[in-house]
């Protein structure tokens, strides 16, 4: 199962418990929050797919990001990597 939020989802808390609950996420996010090379990604045409044939379909593009998120109290962890 793959859990599919708006923002209000997207705490750090939450990100991680998903994950230890054995769950895949995709969660909006704010773009001027992203980093730079995130960023750049998104507004690169390259690597984008189109999902139809006509010039309206909607057109996707996969980026690799590396969520590390700070807990509160204070030690940081990647949500994918749990003991």
């Amino acid at each position: 199962m793959i859990i599919v939020a708006d923002r209000g989802v997207n705490s750090k808390s939450n990100l991680c418990e998903i994950k230890k609950a054995g769950y895949e996420y995709i969660v909006a996010a704010r773009l001027k929050n992203m980093n730079t090379t995130v960023k750049k990604a998104i507004f690169d045409d390259a690597g984008y797919k189109a999902t139809g044939d006509d010039k309206d379909s909607l057109r996707v593009k996969s980026i690799d990001y590396d969520n590390i998120v700070e807990l509160e109290d204070g030690s940081k962890v990647h949500p994918g990597i749990f003991q």
